[in-house]
This record gives structure tokens, sequence and C-alpha cells, in this order.
């Protein structure tokens, strides 16, 4: 589905991936030849896969980055704001995200305070777009339900417009160790020193391009989408892509939910059977049991932080 959207609004698309999810992950596009396909030896965070990208890619053109986690049913809308995105990146040299009015103070975004408008330019054929005063990453409940209260801010989508060059020259600023870096790895690739770009690639730093550019630019714009999205970035997510029933409880497998709704729960191969609770998230698999409140989702990066401390990379 990610592919799909991307051939909407791209000439070309460029399919980066991690080594160990390479083979699954061309079996679901074998249509995507061998040049279309740029492969980390091991996961350096967003900030470097994207670097290494724009060092391979003209110079001056155009890129919209978008994850392959996204579930966007309304592809005409999202066509229309991303390509709104590349037509604003081309005309102000600045870099683009787009954003999209909260829905909850969930602490798992990051959200953008809105500024000024760029003159009257949107419209229905091109949205428009707003300087980017403020970039959060990921607040706490506190903050989040203030920006959300503030009708200010938006959620970042992590879909990013820019032209290649002006990206780097904003990591460079903001990030050069990474900047760097992945131009050394670009160049070990583009000549075919495998070594030397596995060497080099894995010495990046690890960082999402969230922290390592957005938060720190001067220099972004937003644009405003107004499609349906989720980054089914949670166990709670599940329920957007799951049916329900008539209570809310988003289910898969051999489930009973009496007397409760608003719950997500994944059977697996056992029964699992509720009752009398509700807004709770559930998953049973055959080595462990998750159980917390819908509300507190977020949290399981505790739990494996917890897990780790304690050895259980079993469960991981």
């Amino acid at each position: 589905m990610a592919y799909d959207r991307a051939r909407l609004v791209a000439d070309d698309v460029i399919v980066i991936t991690e080594a160990s999810q390479l083979e699954a992950a061309r079996a679901e596009l074998p249509e995507v030849p061998d040049e279309g396909w740029l492969v980390e030896p091991a996961r350096r965070g967003t900030a470097a896969c994207l670097a290494l990208a724009a060092n391979l890619l003209p110079g001056d053109g155009l890129m919209v980055s978008l994850h392959a986690d996204h579930l966007i049913p309304d592809t005409e809308a999202f066509a229309r704001t991303a390509t709104a995105a590349l037509d604003w990146a081309d005309e102000t040299g600045m870099l683009v995200t787009l954003g999209l009015e909260p829905k909850a103070p969930a602490t798992g975004f990051g959200y953008i305070r809105m500024g000024e408008s760029l003159g009257d330019r949107g419209s229905e054929r091109r949205p428009e777009a707003r300087r980017a005063m403020e970039f959060v990453e990921k607040p706490p409940l506190e903050e989040a339900q203030r920006m959300v209260q503030s009708g200010e801010y938006l959620w970042n989508l992590g879909i990013f417009a820019w032209r290649n060059r002006a990206f780097l020259a904003q990591l460079g600023q903001t990030a050069p160790d990474t900047a760097a870096g992945a131009e050394v790895a670009a160049a070990a690739l583009r000549e075919g020193r495998s070594a030397d770009y596995d060497s080099a690639y894995l010495a990046l730093p690890d960082i999402a391009v969230d922290h390592a550019v957005m938060e720190r630019t001067s220099d972004l714009l937003v644009v405003p989408a107004s499609f349906s999205w989720s980054d089914v970035g949670s166990w709670a997510d599940i329920a957007d892509v799951l049916r329900t029933d008539g209570d809310g409880n988003a289910t898969e497998g051999d489930v009973v939910v009496m007397d409760g709704g608003g719950n997500v729960v994944l059977g697996g191969r056992q029964a699992v059977s509720l009752v009398g609770v509700s807004d709770m998230v559930v998953v049973a698999t055959p080595d462990a049991i998750l159980v917390c409140p819908r509300d507190r989702v977020q949290e399981v990066k505790l739990l494996v932080a917890e897990l780790r401390r304690r050895d259980r990379q079993d469960l991981l």
C-alpha cells in the first residue's frame, strides 16, 4: 500500500530497508527492480537512511519520505497533500512536513506548532503551508494535553518533502556527524566498496530524523492534512484495522467478550475471554500474554526495558 501511494506522487520509488527485512520486503514488491532497493546493513534511524538516499540521488531533485507502516485509506486526498508538500519544497527551498489535527493527546507522536500562513496561496488544488514554530517529539501526557487544547498544534505524520541538497545542508548544521558519515557511506556504496559501506554505515549515530533535524531547524513548513491516518504504532491502534462489534470491541482469533466494550483483543491460537472489563488491550501469543489499559499502551516500551533488565531476551 505504501508503494502504491508513493507511485501516485513520485516519478521514481526507492525502497529503503534493513538487511534482515530485505527478503520479506522483496516478496511483497517483486515489481521493484534491483536498482530500486537501498539496503542498510543494520538500522541506524531515519536520519541515517534518508541522508544516505539524499546523497545518492540528484542534489537538485525532490524527495518525499513515506513510512511503510501508515494506514491511509483516502489515497486521493493523500496524493493531493503530498504533492502540495513537494510543490512547497520546490518553491521555497525549505523542508516540509505534513500535519494532522490531533484526535487525542497521544504521547507517541510528534507535535508541530503552526505559525503564519505563506500568503493566501493555499487552495483546494494546493493546500496551504504554515511556518512550523515548534516541533515537539513524543511529549509527556500533560504537555500533550496542553498542546491539543490550545488548537495551535498538529500531529507530525512523519511524511517529509524536501530538495535533497536542502535537506543535507540542514543536516550538516543540526547533526554534522550523521551528515558526514552518510556522505562517506554513500561514496563507498556508489563505488562498490561494500565492506567500507557497511563499516561507515554502522558507525553512524542511531537517531530519528525528527530529533536530528526537525526539532532543531528553523527552516520548516507544515502542510495541514485532512485525510484519515493511522501509523498502527501501538496495540491500541490495531483497532483501526480490525472489525469491531456493536460495543466497539476489536478482536481477532478465538475471543469472547461479555459485558465490556472498547477492548482490543488478539487471541492467537488460544481462546481468550473477557467478562465485565472495558478499554483493555489483551494480546495472547504462544509464549506470553500482555494485558494493559488502552490509555497506557504506550508504556509497553517501559515493559520492554524491564524485561531487558531481567534478562528476558526470549520475550523480546
